[in-house]
């Protein structure tokens, strides 16, 4: 079945398309006349948990996780060595931000000058599985940086368990 629509060039022209193969038990439909044709959806689009392929671009405002006991998967794995990518924004004070609610955990600046990995006031980083090091910053109160750990070792010539003074 066919919905043929007035183009541009004020030809008639297939708007859309639905075609069935009984062999194979499914609907194949076209939508669209072209690449630079635009399709708007009212409303959700439900798949189903079924998947979309072969998209050259998603431009969206967020996504969001649909069932929290399945969580959310940004699977780079099957990208070759150099392009699984994540590209920031030139020039941005916070061109990426890691947080839960209203608590920040890392923000990436790219201001020319100032690149950086921005780590909140009193949040450690923690080496380990067991906290083996950590390192802070407390700013608010003394402005020390402190590292802290069992076996710490700083420098070339230093040794796994030699004390600092």
């Amino acid at each position: 079945m066919k919905l043929q629509v007035a183009a541009n060039n004020g030809n008639i022209a297939d708007g859309i398309i639905i075609q069935g193969d009984t062999g194979a038990a499914q609907v194949d439909v076209t939508v669209g006349l072209g690449a630079a044709s635009t399709t708007t959806i009212s409303g959700k689009l439900d798949l189903g948990d079924r998947n979309i392929v072969n998209v050259g671009d998603i431009d969206a405002d967020s996504i969001s996780v649909a069932d929290a006991a399945n969580g959310l998967n940004i699977d780079l794995s099957g990208a070759n060595t150099g392009t699984g990518v994540i590209t920031l924004k030139d020039n941005v004070a916070a061109a990426l931000t890691i947080k839960e609610g209203s608590n920040e955990y890392l923000k990436f600046s790219t201001t020319n000058d100032g690149e950086g990995i921005i780590v909140p006031d009193d949040l450690p980083l923690v080496f380990g599985a067991d906290g083996d090091v950590t390192i802070a910053y407390d700013e608010a109160s003394q402005n020390v940086l402190a590292i802290d750990g069992a076996h710490l070792r700083i420098g070339a010539g230093a040794t796994a368990n030699q004390k600092l003074e």
